[in-house]
C-alpha cells in the first residue's frame, strides 16, 4: 500500500512541478518587509511561460525571495537545466530580491529514487561540489534542495548529505533552504515523509520549507482540501516542537484539483485535474456549480455536473482560506510562507496572503 501511495504522490508530483532578517549576508540583501509584514515571502518560479516572470515583476512588493525551481540531476550527478529568463537575476538583485536555484531529484521526470541515493551516497562529494558550483556560478544567494521521493533506507544519508552541504554553502556565504515533506507526526511507515529528519536537517539548514500542500490530489485520494488548514496547523504544531519556528516557511498552493466522480464510480481511478487560482472562476461559472465551505478545513470546494453528465468535486483556495493559513505563520512565530507557484496567482492572491501575515 505504501509503495502504491509513493507512486501516486511521484505522480502528483510531476503534474504540479510542470506547471527578512534570516536572510541577512545574501548577496542582494533581500526586502525583509514585504507590503508591510516582517515575515520572508517566497515564491516559487517553476515553470517556462512569460507568464511566470511577469508574476515577479508584477508583484515584487509582495516578495523578497525566489526560487528559480529550474534544475534537474542526471546519473553522473551532473546538474542539468537553466534559467528560461536571463533577467530573472538582476531585476532580483536591484528588488532587493534574494534568488536561490532550486533543484530537484529528476532528470525530467518526477521525483527519482534511484537519482536520489546516488546523489545522496554513491556520488555525494561530487553532488555537493556540482551544488556549490550552480550556486557560486550562477549568480545566486544560496540553493533550494527539494529531493522527494527518496528512500526510508536514506534517512541518515540524507542527513548527512545535507550537513556536508550546508558547511560548503555556508562557507562560501550563501544560505540553504530545504523543501521537505509535510507530516504531523514522526511515522518511519510513512515513506514519503521519514527521510526527512526534522530535528537533525533543522540544526544546519537556514530555512526548512514545509510542503503544506497536496493533503489531498486527484490521483491518489478521494476528494478532500488541498491544504486543510487543520492539517497545516497539525503539520505546524509537530515541526516547531523539534525545530525553531524562526527556520519554517508553510508552503501555500495556487492551485486546486478537480475529480471526476462519475469516472471514478465507474473505473476506481480519478483522472487528473490541475487547475490554476487565475482559472477557479471557470468552475464557479458552470451550470448548476455550487460552492461550498468547510468550516473546520477553512478551505471551499465546488460541485457541478458536465455536459456528459459526469459529477465534479473541486476543490481549491479562496482569499479567506489564504488568509487563514497565512494567519497560522504569525501565530507560530514561523519566519514565513512559500508560493507555489509564481504566474498561477493574481493579486488578489497576494493581498490575501499579507492580510494573514499583518
Amino acid at each position: 500500500m505504501k509503495q502504491s501511495l509513493r507512486a501516486k504522490r511521484i505522480a502528483m508530483a510531476a503534474l504540479t512541478a510542470a506547471f527578512t532578517l534570516a536572510f541577512a549576508g545574501c548577496s542582494s540583501g533581500g526586502s525583509s518587509d514585504p507590503e508591510g509584514s516582517d515575515k520572508i515571502v517566497l515564491g516559487y518560479y517553476a515553470g517556462d511561460a512569460p507568464i511566470v516572470y511577469k508574476s515577479v515583476t508584477s508583484y515584487s512588493t509582495y516578495l523578497n525571495a525566489v526560487v528559480a525551481a529550474r534544475y534537474g540531476i542526471d546519473s553522473s550527478c551532473a546538474v542539468t537545466g537553466s534559467l528560461p529568463n536571463t533577467e530573472l537575476l538582476p531585476f532580483d538583485k536591484a528588488n532587493g530580491i534574494s534568488t536561490f536555484a532550486g533543484v530537484v531529484n529528476s532528470d525530467g521526470g518526477g521525483f527519482d529514487a534511484d537519482l536520489g541515493h546516488s546523489a545522496l551516497v554513491t556520488d555525494k562529494d561530487a553532488m555537493i561540489a556540482n551544488l556549490v558550483t550552480l550556486t557560486k556560478d550562477g549568480g545566486f544567494d544560496g540553493l533550494n534542495l527539494d529531493f522527494e521521493n527518496l528512500y526510508s533506507a536514506d534517512r541518515d544519508d540524507y542527513t548527512q548529505f545535507v550537513t556536508e552541504l550546508a558547511t560548503k554553502l555556508h562557507t562560501g556565504g550563501y544560505k540553504l533552504i530545504l523543501s521537505v515533506a509535510a507530516k504531523g507526526a514522526e511515522d518511519p511507515s510513512d515513506d514519503w515523509s521519514y527521510p526527512f529528519d526534522y530535528p537533525a536537517i533543522g540544526k544546519v539548514a537556514d530555512l526548512l520549507q514545509l510542503m503544506t500542500y497536496d493533503e489531498n490530489g486527484p490521483d491518489w485520494s478521494g476528494p478532500g482540501p488541498i491544504a486543510g488548514a487543520d492539517w497545516v496547523e497539525k503539520c505546524i504544531v509537530y515541526a516547531t516542537s523539534v525545530v525553531s519556528p524562526s527556520k519554517l516557511l508553510i508552503g501555500l498552493p495556487a492551485y486546486g484539483y478537480d475529480w471526476d466522480l462519475t469516472t471514478y464510480a465507474n473505473t476506481g481511478s480519478y483522472p487528473s485535474s490541475f487547475v490554476a487560482w487565475t482559472s477557479f472562476s471557470d468552475w464557479l461559472g458552470k451550470t448548476g456549480a455550487v460552492e461550498h465551505w468547510n468550516d473546520i478545513y477553512l478551505s471551499p470546494s465546488v460541485t457541478y455536473t458536465t455536459e456528459d453528465a459526469h459529477s465534479h468535486e473541486a476543490w481549491f483556495e479562496n482569499a479567506k482560506s489564504i488568509e487563514a493559513k497565512t494567519a497560522l505563520a504569525k501565530k507560530y512565530e514561523l519566519a514565513g510562507i512559500s508560493v507555489f507557484a509564481l504566474g498561477q496567482e493574481d493579486l488578489s492572491y497576494w493581498q490575501a496572503a499579507m492580510a494573514g501575515l499583518k
